[in-house]
């Protein structure tokens, strides 16, 4: 997502009440107080929200372009902030905190995730041992991995973002398959596994 000023959008602002081509290219527009108005100026019934940029912790070293909120505190990247400040010294009502993408995360739920796949585990013949050791405490460990995420693949392959190990540790305790009773290798718990699926795509 890059930042498209005012001058540059298909509806620019301020109010241009100049015929092109013997018609109005505008509808509508922003006059020099701030107001949305139309061509006859009469304001528009409705003004569209601006509000302003605050709160927001640009986290030096990533370049994500979204906001991301942990625990009510939220963070975007430098290059995002410096976009949704230049917006709002535009008074540009597209391009704002209401506007652009928010991910909401918790730190308690990181930690302790709220579902446990029981039966996705047993199909997959593994052991959870120890949780990610991502999240130290700081929240600022999570920004910097979901910035990780974020950055655009480059060149062809798959490209290890972080050390498996970070991700926490299990244990596998592979099974022979038996064709006689269709069992082993957690063909058993199939079935338990698409309900499972399906319990979380109902919450």
């Amino acid at each position: 997502m890059e930042y498209i000023s005012l001058d540059k959008i298909r509806n620019p602002y301020p109010l241009d009440k100049q015929k092109k081509g013997g018609v109005l290219s505008q509808t509508y527009g922003r006059a020099q107080d701030g107001r949305i108005i139309n061509q006859d100026e009469s304001p528009i019934v409705g003004e569209f929200p601006s509000p302003p940029t605050r709160g927001i912790t640009a986290v030096p070293g990533t370049s994500f372009k979204f906001i991301l909120e942990i625990d009510g505190t939220r963070y975007t990247s430098p290059e995002f902030a410096s976009y949704l400040n230049s917006a709002q010294a535009e008074n540009n009502p597209y391009f704002n905190e209401s506007t652009v993408a928010t991910i909401r995360l918790s730190s308690s739920q990181l930690s302790n995730p709220p579902r446990k796949y029981s039966a996705g585990l047993k199909y997959a013949e593994t052991t959870i041992q120890g949780s990610s050791k991502l999240y130290s405490g700081d929240p600022l460990s999570i920004v910097k991995y979901i910035d990780s995420l974020a950055q655009p693949s480059k060149g062809l392959g798959n490209v290890e973002l972080v050390d498996v190990k970070e991700l926490g540790s299990w244990k596998t305790s592979i099974t022979n398959y038996d064709a006689v009773n269709d069992s082993g290798m957690g063909v058993d718990y199939t079935t338990a596994v698409e309900l499972e699926k399906k319990e979380g795509q109902n919450k």
